[in-house]
């Protein structure tokens, strides 16, 4: 099917003032500039900027060059704190787990559901794979909990709406109420323990909250019931609780939400991951 000459001309502006957003993404040009190294005319050109500063997608700084507006950058911004918080997330799992010997995994909230955003399985001939973790319902497992303890009252809504309350997923809860008491001791205790249904084992859940209470995800480790006992039931719980606040403090700073210790940036601050391996016991073997 052919295309009237009105959307013809439609396309061609959206494809004129995409060459534009690329060329500005790019260069920071001047007006000169961007007519020079797009080839069109000075009338197409101003006609495209001045529509575009006016929508916020683009801006000029005082030396009258374009630099990408605050729109644009809104809109990019989810995108590029969702690859923040999984590449942060798949180095704290990977290495908290080498430190412990056990499955480890990070889950974060997303539209009332919970998802799984890195995961590293125990290397240990006895093991509780993380995938039998995951298919448990929000309220059965180790993160959910954890999750849900930190949303708002309108956010809570919306996940008794999707997924009902918890009954004999969790202890029998059945009143709004009920649910309320049970997060806020989730949210006070700071880690969340629960034996799996069967009785064969153990979840630990632990926090990472933003500056402000909010929490950006929940780390989990997950293991053998057997195990979960002396010295090392001690250790698995302190070092959860370590590598969590480490993985807030370098989401913090990378998502520019709160400043190093020393005035470092990002780049200067050694990955928390590092910090793992500087602090506390040695890997296990």
């Amino acid at each position: 099917m052919e295309l009237s000459p009105l959307k013809d001309a439609t396309i061609q502006v959206l494809d004129r003032a995409t060459l534009i957003l690329d060329l500005v993404a790019r260069n920071a040009p001047t007006f000169s500039g961007v007519v020079q190294q797009t080839g069109l005319s000075k009338t197409t050109v101003h006609n495209i900027l001045a529509s575009l500063e006016q929508l916020g997608l683009v801006v000029r700084d005082p030396q009258r060059r374009y630099a990408i507006g605050p729109r644009l950058i809104a809109w990019a911004e989810p995108v590029v704190r969702g690859d923040t918080l999984q590449h942060v997330a798949e180095q704290v799992v990977r290495h908290l787990s080498e430190r412990i010997g056990e499955t480890v995994h990070a889950a974060v909230l997303r539209d009332g559901q919970r998802l799984i955003i890195a995961r590293v399985e125990s290397t240990q001939t006895v093991a509780v794979s993380s995938r039998a973790v995951e298919h448990r319902r929000l309220y059965d497992g180790g993160s959910g909990p954890v999750l849900l303890a930190h949303l708002s009252h309108g956010e809570l809504d919306e996940v008794i709406r999707q997924h009902g309350l918890p009954g004999q997923e969790w202890d029998g809860i059945d009143s709004r109420e009920e649910l309320e008491d049970a997060l806020a001791h989730v949210r006070a205790g700071g880690l969340f323990f629960r034996k799996t249904g069967d009785g064969q084992a153990q979840l630990l859940s632990a926090p990472v909250l933003a500056p402000d209470g909010r929490c950006w995800a929940a780390l989990c480790l997950s293991m053998p019931l057997s195990r979960y006992v002396g010295e090392h039931r001690e250790r698995v719980a302190g070092e959860l609780a370590q590598a969590a606040r480490l993985m807030a403090d370098e989401l913090a700073l990378a998502l520019g939400e709160r400043s190093g210790p020393s005035g470092q940036s990002p780049a200067d601050r050694p990955l928390a991951s590092s910090a793992l391996r500087a602090e506390g016991t040695e890997p296990m073997h």
